[in-house]
């Protein structure tokens, strides 16, 4: 019973490194891991097997879980080369796509004002998740090309969007509760 808790995440998976994710093979070995290393197995071990079990799930589940989302995956690229990330204190400094941000969160804020505020979020989220997949383009581009200061800053916009898409969720849940209420 071993995996290295030091071993890159691809590694893990048995995956080439990249932007681009088998989704069914990472899937596929998620699951062959999990299996082999699930707690539940070690139950009647002793404490420092089942301790090493609960240190390999928690490891199998987190590598998972960064290897299929974007902008976890986009960081993890990026931290692989050495770039040192900060999520609570780095940012973007480009002041167009900070007024874009002001834009598209005054258009949320105005969501509940209009016709069908519904319609409106739907919208909203449409035109924001188009930027971030055109940013993802430019991540992956950058990346693909070793330009890793240039994917930083593109990462660093990403997250506004992650952030945004999550506030335009918890926005369209409440007014999908407001409207069954």
């Amino acid at each position: 019973m071993s995996v290295d808790l030091n071993s890159n995440f691809f590694e893990l998976f048995s995956l080439p490194a990249g932007f681009e994710i088998d989704n069914s093979a990472l899937s596929e070995s998620y699951r062959v891991l999990q299996r082999e290393f699930h707690p539940d197995r070690f139950a009647n071990a002793d404490s420092t097997s089942r301790r090493q079990a609960m240190q390999m799930s928690a490891h199998i589940n987190e590598a998972f879980e960064t290897l299929k989302n974007p902008l976890l995956l986009s960081r993890y690229l990026l931290e692989l080369q050495g770039i040192s990330m900060n999520q609570e204190t780095d940012t973007t400094s480009d002041a167009g796509f900070l007024m874009q941000q002001m834009e598209f969160r005054e258009q949320m804020d105005d969501v509940e004002n209009q016709p069908d505020p519904l319609e409106a979020a739907d919208q909203l989220r449409d035109a924001v998740q188009s930027e971030n997949a055109s940013l993802l383009q430019q991540f992956r581009s950058e990346y693909e090309q070793n330009n890793y200061d240039a994917a930083r800053q593109t990462w660093l916009k990403l997250q506004f969007y992650d952030r945004l898409l999550e506030q335009l969720s918890l926005l369209e849940a409440r007014l999908e509760d407001e409207l069954l209420n």
